[in-house]
């Protein structure tokens, strides 16, 4: 594949998931673009670069002279002869009109060949606990900057704010080890923004009116219109990222009695401050037809908000989960508001979710309605959390860890193997029900 983009940088970025796709598929792409946008391809070590002389407004001349090149796709938006605005922003129709409409959001951003020594020099002298600010843009300018950055200052006097406007960096991908280290980043509709999406920390996105507006990078805690702008509100945004955790609350269905369930229960009593159970909750899978007094996912969600309140952690796990070590579970919510935790790389199945309080009450409404102890419960809550961030799931990527909806399984949890107890229960009406949820996730 070829794919013709002569610009600007965040539409190249927007690009990356699309080169590392045919990269998964065993295929070497190829991308043409503009000289003065292509640096950030030195971090990427999936696609061969072809720079281009020109700038962007050359479309048709760059389109002539690619032809002949394998399989040309003409994703640039910008002076494209059949851009029509079919799409609910330009970066979609970016996919659409390069025919690769079906890759959205189903692959990460990969920087797999960054500059470490390039990137400690930026981030050698910045104060240990930073918020970062890109107010700075060519194509979505933003008026209010001036006011934004007084304001973070004032209401964050703990916090140094850091002016990307004013980080000269070698290579713009190296201001990743900048956002990767910040305790929260604010930019506007930028190509920061899109660099966003390989980064580690959480975003507030200020992004553009109308169509021409960025969608939310994958990392967005919460997003704001130019239009909407109020310095207050987003500043609260801010603050969630900020603020320490609560208390940790666990509601589990405690059903097995097996060795692997009572030394699970063990951890889980030391783990957590409180452990809740599934008594007194207004349904069970009785109510979906099945037979089986199965809980409700969503009921439990339900109950463990009645108890805890502000910045408290709720959990749901196993029965049969050993819980090791919390704390980079508490530490990830605390920044993002939810999270998902597999058993290792080789299994699909998700053994904890973990949600801040405050965000799971503002989303419990649209949570879904599955049965524990059930085929398919999981994996529908798994892609319902990707699609709180804008990620699109499937069979094949479920299998991987999407930052920052799941974090590997690094000490954290231990999940004895043993033969499941799900194969034979997979035609039960709650195994339907649950499928029937988890393909409306997709």
């Amino acid at each position: 594949m070829t794919i013709l983009n002569l610009g600007r940088i965040g539409d190249n970025i927007n690009l990356l998931p699309v080169l590392y796709s045919e990269h998964l598929a065993g295929r070497r792409p190829t991308m043409v673009t503009s000289g003065k946008y292509s640096e950030i391809f030195e971090a990427v070590s999936y696609c061969d670069v072809r720079k281009y002389s020109g700038d962007p407004v050359e479309l048709s001349h760059a389109i002539g002279l690619c032809h002949g090149l394998p399989d040309l796709r003409v994703a640039q938006v910008f002076m494209h002869p059949k851009e029509t605005k079919q799409e609910r922003n330009y970066a979609l129709e970016s996919y659409r009109l390069g025919r690769f409409r079906e890759l959205w959001r189903r692959h990460p951003y990969v920087f797999d060949r960054r500059d470490l020594d390039r990137e400690e020099k930026l981030t050698g002298n910045i104060a240990q606990h930073f918020i970062a600010v890109a107010r700075l843009g060519v194509s979505s300018p933003f008026e209010n900057s001036e006011r934004l950055v007084a304001a973070l200052k004032s209401r964050f006097p703990d916090y140094t704010i850091v002016d990307l406007a004013k980080i000269v960096a070698d290579k713009f991908q190296d201001m990743l080890g900048i956002l990767d280290r910040a305790s929260c980043l604010v930019t506007i509709d930028t190509a920061h923004l899109w660099l966003a999406n390989a980064a580690k920390c959480p975003t507030i996105a200020l992004i553009n009116n109308g169509w021409y507006g960025s969608p939310p990078p994958v990392t967005a805690t919460s997003t704001f219109r130019y239009k909407d702008f109020q310095v207050d509100s987003v500043c609260d945004e801010v603050e969630k990222t900020l603020l320490p955790t609560g208390q940790t609350w666990a509601i589990v269905d405690r059903f097995g009695q097996e060795k692997r369930h009572r030394e699970a229960f063990k951890s889980q009593e030391m783990a957590f401050d409180h452990l809740l159970t599934t008594e007194n909750l207004y349904r069970d899978a009785r109510c979906i037809g099945d037979s089986r007094p199965l809980p409700m996912l969503k009921e439990m969600m339900g109950k463990a908000i009645k108890f805890a309140f502000g910045r408290d952690i709720i959990v749901w796990t196993n029965d049969d989960v050993e819980i090791l070590n919390l704390d980079l579970v508490v530490a990830h919510v605390r920044r993002f508001g939810a999270v998902g935790v597999r058993r290792d790389p080789a299994h699909i199945g998700r053994e904890l979710f973990a949600f801040r309080w405050d965000w799971l009450a503002d989303r419990l409404y649209n949570f879904p309605d599955c049965a524990v102890a059930s085929p398919w419960f999981d994996l529908a809550v798994a892609a319902w959390i990707r699609r709180q961030f804008g990620w699109v799931s499937d069979m094949d990527n479920l299998g991987k860890d999407l930052y920052p909806c799941e974090i590997p399984n690094d000490g954290i949890l231990h999940h004895p193997p043993h033969e499941s107890s799900w194969t034979g229960n997979m035609e039960a009406p709650a195994s339907k029900w649950n499928e029937r949820i988890f393909k409306m996730m997709l």
